[in-house]
């Protein structure tokens, strides 16, 4: 969702006097002589947002894209991404503790800065022009305000682009996947893989025609990160031979492994050719 419409300061509240506050040729202006704070009605939990900033000229200018934020007056507690010549991307704890990330990313000076950053659950990330910046955990707060900050050096900041979407709740391993190495078909190859309830779907993510459908148990008592296919795919229907396949989620990947009962004698195990897969999940709303 657009936290700035691009034509009014709509949604948008300063908490101290400012010398300028306004929208302008689809970009949002703020302009103080002290440290302020411009608060978002949005209020979310676990979510992307971004955002483009120009920064001014003069030497000192700070800046930030606060969030998770609470407080109906003055400064608010929360967390801030620093937009600044110092520290761009840094995270710091507004009433939660200070600095949790002095890492800075590269600015381009004289230009439009793209400003990005994932919070979910207690880990925070932050990327600048494209780079990550901070990768941390800070659970004291997890839900609040979106803000932009003016410390009150410095001329007119200008920001655009200024997006977020909630992200949803974990959902395990249901939903669809991108084989990340495939090598049964090929470099380049791409295959999808939708985990339902009860059947596994594997489509060619170019033409979306369904390769194979096959049904699935989700093992509950493991977690809902585990999910078990029994397949019998041999010419032979009478060899006996299953096809057992364990999928786990490991570090936001989910990881596939094979193992093979040969009838019902020994059991073989070996890796298959599509062993990684990464989420496919939506992008934040474009103009």
């Amino acid at each position: 969702m657009n936290l700035f419409d691009g034509k009014t300061t709509k949604g948008w509240e300063p908490r101290e006097e400012v010398v300028s506050f306004e929208a302008k040729d689809g970009e949002l202006h703020l302009l103080s002589k002290k440290n302020v704070w411009v608060m978002s009605e949005v209020t979310m939990k676990d979510f992307e947002a971004e955002c483009e900033v120009f920064l001014p000229k003069e030497p000192g200018f700070n800046s930030g894209l606060a969030f998770r934020c609470s407080g109906k007056k003055g400064k608010p507690k929360g967390y801030q991404m620093e937009i600044d010549r110092s520290i761009p991307g840094g995270v710091y704890g507004i009433g939660l503790g200070g600095w949790l990330s002095k890492k800075k990313g590269t600015l381009k000076e004289g230009e439009w800065n793209h400003f990005r950053m994932i919070a979910e659950g207690d880990r925070i990330r932050t990327w600048v022009n494209g780079e990550l910046v901070s990768d941390l955990k800070a659970g004291k707060q997890l839900s609040g305000q979106f803000g932009i900050q003016h410390h009150g050096k410095g001329g007119v900041v200008k920001f655009r682009k200024v997006r977020a979407r909630e992200l949803e709740e974990p959902q395990g391993i249901k939903g669809k996947w991108l084989a990340l190495d495939e090598r049964l078909n090929g470099i380049g190859f791409e295959v999808e893989w939708e985990f339902t309830d009860d059947e596994v779907i594997v489509r060619d993510g170019k033409t979306r025609e369904i390769i194979s459908q096959v049904g699935c148990t989700i093992d509950a008592k493991k977690s809902p990160n585990w999910i078990t296919t029994e397949i019998d795919d041999s010419p032979d229907e009478n060899d006996g031979d299953q096809r057992l396949g364990i999928f786990r989620i490991e570090k936001g990947e989910l990881h596939l492994k094979q193992e093979i009962t040969n009838g019902g004698k020994r059991p073989t195990s070996f890796k298959d050719g599509f062993r990684r897969f990464k989420r496919l999940s939506p992008k934040l709303e474009k103009e």
